[in-house]
């Protein structure tokens, strides 16, 4: 079949298309493929609805124009989507995205999930995509960013990284000040003494207000404090790897967004996760020794964090063999998303 996978993500949609490749498959990908009905295709595959509104919140005429290009594509393809986001990150019941969102769960002809989690909180928001073939996979990896040829050793010497440190990292986007509180309390909560913070991550809340400036400032003067490793700046894909072999667990700080693609990322590298038990978190993990924490709560991370530090940190680990044997297995890529 001719496939169009209709979004512009860089990193995931790698995978995605390879494994669709591998089962014989004709590939191409754009989100402007969508918009200006370019192409003939046997299946239309949609990840994010908001990357047809430039990430803006719709008004009334974008989503009279999305509505139409749905109708469009589903009279000439199969449409299909994935649900990575309940909704864009901090926009939680946002009347405009809830109308962008419903008219994929309407209008498309089936629907995939990670888990049944996104399943249950998709139906019980958009009642139309009851009525929808829905499909749950499986998780996802990222094999495509592994390099099992690099030295571990090399990569924590060059981040300043003692070989007895425990390296908890931090990666992606700190969306919210609740968040930052969370790794401030139950880091300095859980006494780890050859613990190291590697803070791959940008916070970025609040814009340009005072409180925001304030709240930023301090962030940076706690980490200075806890002679946190910062790395402020995008790292393009081909860079991941390095952050990824350097730690020995992967930090997920979520308040209560649905799910995340850190488990996903660590578990590809071998590295342990510490997740927060709600949402679509406890079946990424179920079945694996990575560990759970009480969402929001401090206490319960910190004792995570101290139950983390027990699993051979340091060194080396176990992360690369697993991470290798991962890779040798050859296996394409599940069907997944973001979810960042």
């Amino acid at each position: 079949m001719r496939i169009l996978i209709a979004s512009d993500e860089p990193c995931f949609t790698v995978g995605l298309a390879r494994g669709y490749a591998l089962l014989g498959h004709e590939v191409l990908l754009g989100a402007q493929n969508f918009v200006q009905r370019l192409g003939t295709f046997d299946i239309v595959h949609f990840l994010w609805p908001e990357e047809y509104t430039c990430r803006q919140e719709p008004d009334d005429s974008t989503l009279a124009g999305i509505s139409d290009a749905l109708d469009w594509w589903g009279q000439r393809a199969r449409l299909l989507i994935s649900v990575n986001n309940f909704y864009p990150h901090g926009l939680e019941g946002n009347p405009a995205y809830r109308q962008l969102y419903g008219l994929f769960y309407s209008k498309c002809h089936a629907i995939h999930h990670f888990s049944n989690a996104s399943r249950e909180a998709v139906c019980r928001e958009w009642p139309a995509a009851l009525s929808k073939p829905q499909a749950v996979t499986t998780g996802f990896n990222y094999e495509h960013l592994l390099r099992c040829d690099a030295d571990r050793t090399a990569l924590r010497d060059a981040l300043g990284v003692n070989p007895g440190d425990m390296v908890v990292l931090v990666f992606g986007t700190l969306r919210k000040w609740d968040e930052v509180r969370l790794i401030m309390k139950a880091v300095s909560a859980a006494h780890v003494p050859n613990l190291r913070l590697l803070i791959v991550a940008r916070y970025s809340v609040g814009g340009l207000s005072a409180r925001a400036w304030l709240k930023r400032k301090m962030w940076d003067a706690w980490c200075r404090w806890h002679r946190a490793i910062t790395v402020g700046r995008f790292v393009p894909d081909e860079q991941v790897y390095r952050y990824l072999m350097a730690s020995d667990v992967v930090l997920v700080p979520r308040i209560n967004d649905l799910s995340s693609a850190l488990p996903a990322l660590a578990m590809t590298f071998g590295r342990m996760v510490i997740a927060p038990n709600h949402g679509a978190f406890p079946e990424y993990l179920a079945g694996s020794r990575n560990l759970l924490y009480e969402s929001g709560i401090a206490r319960s991370l910190a004792a995570a964090i101290r139950q983390g530090g027990g699993g051979g940190a340091g060194g080396e680990g176990g992360g690369e063999k697993k991470a290798a044997r991962h890779q040798e297995r050859g296996r394409a890529p599940d069907l997944h998303g973001h979810q960042g």
